[in-house]
């Protein structure tokens, strides 16, 4: 295989953080480091659109040997993890074995009348459980192995119903009432279609009331996700600008120019918290990044033409900000997509590489108001398609540089 397609393939991952070693530990933190096993061949194929034989021809070199070697097909580490956690589960598929440090490092507090964000740990491990399997299902049925994907379909939908037997109240109330259980139930599909609004408004009433995240490591990377795609916006973008302890920008006040492992590694005092344990440059919390680039700059892979041969640009503006720019390096070259309001006007700058495609939507926008490049959108053969969704504009266009723009009223705004 081609050198370059190799170093480009290297360059992805590492722009993605793909992480290239994991430990299963029985003893440690299962949940957590069988989510970054399962995903590890799933996140090739979907930045890359790359199978397991396309990838091991590529004879990569040892930064992603590893990697490879968990990539779906080439052996059985993923069927291996998902087997271990049935057998943790066993007939009650309820995953409440072993040692666990759960939510890690969630919201805490002193008051007397409420102990802090509590997410009860089996309650996190079923919900993994039932993520991790779902995701070795879709390798499956990428991969074309009708019978296991079958298998492990069927094996989710007897987790989601323990589940929902054992954490869920008929009314959609769970029995850890935390963000970081909403979110995480919310996420990964546990909940029956008729009880997700209701679980849904009960995470963002929960947001509203704190005035502020509650979640740890393994909540906080689906929070804002999970909040703005039950129509939460408002509320996630709340979390982002947020300055006060605990926040993102919290640390920014206190100096800092990477993400801490604490929400307070420096207290609103100005002292430390313990110092045996209190980096200042961790992963977990910068899981923000992942929805700044797929909710406000917008960009989205779509699963169904992975490696961004079709690429899916769709931005959120909101919590008051003005512009937003993004970019990826993908196979086929740069994808970029960046947004700006002014005077009354919201102007979108995409790049689309080569031998790829992307559906654009425009928020708040008239079709008959868009231009492109100051011209009309009639009569382009880079534009396949344009239409009217809601108040949105969606187009269809192919390779190239575009800068659309369109009327945009800022709410609160006359």
């Amino acid at each position: 295989m081609d050198a370059d397609i190799r170093e480009k393939i290297l360059t992805i991952l590492d722009k993605h953080r793909i992480m290239t070693v994991a430990t299963l530990r029985p003893d440690g933190w299962p949940q957590a480091t069988t989510v970054g096993y399962v995903n590890e061949g799933l996140t090739l194929y979907f930045l890359c659109g790359l199978d397991s034989q396309k990838a091991k021809n590529l004879a990569l070199d040892n930064r992603l040997s590893l990697t490879i070697d968990y990539i779906p097909g080439s052996d059985e580490q993923q069927r291996n993890i998902a087997e271990y956690m049935r057998r943790q589960a066993g007939e009650s598929y309820i995953w409440s074995s072993g040692f666990s440090f759960g939510d890690w490092l969630a919201f805490a507090t002193t008051r007397s009348d409420y102990p802090g964000a509590t997410t009860d740990k089996d309650l996190i491990q079923t919900a993994y459980f039932a993520w991790s399997t779902e995701l070795l299902a879709k390798t499956a049925h990428v991969l074309g192995k009708k019978v296991d994907a079958a298998e492990y379909a069927g094996l989710e939908e007897k987790i989601k119903g323990a589940f929902q037997k054992e954490y869920v109240t008929p009314n959609g109330r769970l029995s850890s009432n935390t963000q970081t259980a909403y979110a995480l139930a919310l996420a990964f599909g546990l909940l029956p279609d008729s009880q997700r609004a209701e679980a849904a408004a009960r995470l963002a009433a929960d947001v509203k009331k704190f005035g502020h995240l509650t979640t740890g490591f393994l909540g906080t990377p689906v929070l804002c996700q999970t909040l703005s795609d039950y129509g939460y916006l408002d509320e996630a973008y709340m979390l982002l600008n947020r300055k006060e302890y605990p926040s993102w920008l919290y640390p920014v006040t206190k100096g800092a120019t990477t993400i801490w492992e604490r929400w307070d590694g420096i207290k609103p005092d100005g002292s430390f918290q313990d110092a045996g344990m209190n980096s200042f440059n961790h992963y977990a919390y910068g899981a923000i990044g992942e929805w700044m680039y797929r909710v406000v700059a917008g960009l989205e892979i779509d699963e169904s033409a992975p490696g961004y041969k079709h690429i899916l640009i769709q931005p959120n503006p909101g919590g008051g900000l003005t512009h937003a720019n993004a970019s990826v390096e993908s196979m086929y070259g740069l994808v970029a997509a960046g947004w700006g309001i002014a005077d009354g006007k919201i102007t979108m700058r995409i790049d689309v590489p080569a031998n790829t495609t992307a559906t654009v939507r425009l928020p708040k926008a008239k079709l008959e108001e868009v231009s492109e490049g100051g011209k009309p959108l009639a009569g382009r053969a880079d534009i396949s398609g344009a239409r009217q969704a809601g108040d949105a504009v969606v187009l269809d266009v192919g390779s190239g540089k575009y800068a659309f723009v369109s009327g945009f009223a800022v709410e609160g705004k006359k």
